[in-house]
């Protein structure tokens, strides 16, 4: 259970987050009043982010509308701040032909678009400004994609995408501290267009476009996030999706929506003998290799299972005792908002 379902966590840290609602509601007006400045940059500049604190689903939506604009011709960089990398400043995670460092320096989310998009792109840097001038000057693209951007609003954008869970997309409706809300809902007004993620069932479709309708006057569009093969965390060997069915398998989670993992495991037919969560971004070590050796062996299991962006924090280490497979997702969107991108 994430810590702000639990009703006390409100409860308590409630003061906090009026005060950290206080803080960015100021500077929010303070950008409206144009009072503190944003900078173009001679690029156009999409901003794919959330409202909420992780788990929406947003690496994904930033991979296809990469793809889509290269499809079409464009010259797509996409930045990051890297976060929980180990390293500092301005870093070139890939140019138009490879992958330039590693998973640790880059942040396991840079580096896994960089695997993933060959021919763009991907730099890091937490001054997101120079960074952005930086990829300008190195490689004069059509479109900059500003990862996880939408509260950072130094750049001028000529269009900001909210990615939000369908499942839950306010978490439990409270700000920072007590709850996953990073501004308050109705600072939604500011999306050009709303992507409700991992999105399955009509009826529920219709609700939550609903209800982030009363927030915001932009287009609300759906994404779904669907398992496409196995990859070996080795080799690279591709296996398919029905390849594990009803295998003796442990899974390992260290992402923000560790049950969107679980649910898509039971979506193939693997229901894992134990699930070991890890915190999001959780850069995994010989300790942690040797307490997963050990639930493996306990459970007598044939293969390991993860998430693709877990493979990339795994990869550093050897000595698995049994084989392991990270899962590839694919994400589909949906026609209007690709229109919307190139209109923009």
């Amino acid at each position: 259970m994430k810590a702000w379902q639990n009703p006390w966590v409100r409860i308590v840290l409630g003061p906090l987050a009026c005060s950290y609602g206080a803080v960015t509601g100021l500077r929010n007006r303070l950008y409206d009043a144009h009072i503190i400045k944003s900078f173009r940059l001679n690029a156009r500049v999409i901003s794919v982010g959330n409202i909420t604190v992780g788990g929406t689903g947003k690496t994904p939506v930033v991979a296809a509308i990469a793809r889509s604009l290269q499809a079409r011709g464009k010259r797509v960089v996409i930045q990051s701040r890297g976060y929980g990398r180990k390293s500092h400043g301005f870093l070139m995670v890939s140019d138009t032909e490879s992958v330039l460092t590693t998973a640790a320096c880059a942040g396991d989310e840079p580096y896994m678009l960089a695997t993933t998009l060959p021919g763009i792109p991907v730099i890091v840097g937490a001054d997101r400004l120079e960074a952005c001038r930086n990829a300008i000057a190195h490689f004069g693209p059509d479109i900059l994609i500003l990862d996880d951007a939408f509260q950072h609003r130094c750049i001028r954008r000529d269009m900001d995408v909210v990615t939000m869970d369908t499942s839950a997309p306010w978490g439990n409706g409270a700000l920072l501290p007590a709850g996953p809300l990073r501004e308050a809902k109705h600072h939604l007004k500011r999306a050009d267009i709303v992507v409700l993620t991992r999105a399955h069932e009509p009826d529920q479709k219709e609700r939550r476009k609903q209800d982030v309708g009363r927030w915001t006057n932009a287009p609300v569009t759906f994404s779904e996030h669907k398992p496409v093969e196995w990859i070996h965390l080795k080799s690279g060997a591709p296996m398919p999706l029905t390849a594990f069915e009803n295998e003796q398998a442990i899974a390992l989670s260290g992402i923000a929506n560790p049950d969107s993992f679980l649910d898509t495991l039971r979506s193939c037919a693997v229901e894992p003998l134990e699930m070991m969560r890890f915190p999001d971004h959780h850069w995994y070590t010989p300790n942690d290799l040797k307490k997963i050796a050990r639930v493996a062996a306990k459970h007598q299991a044939s293969l390991i299972l993860t998430t693709e962006k877990d493979g990339v924090r795994l990869e550093g280490l050897n000595r698995f005792p049994i084989p392991v497979y990270c899962l590839r997702i694919a994400c589909t969107l949906e026609a209007l908002l690709l229109d919307r991108i190139m209109m923009t």
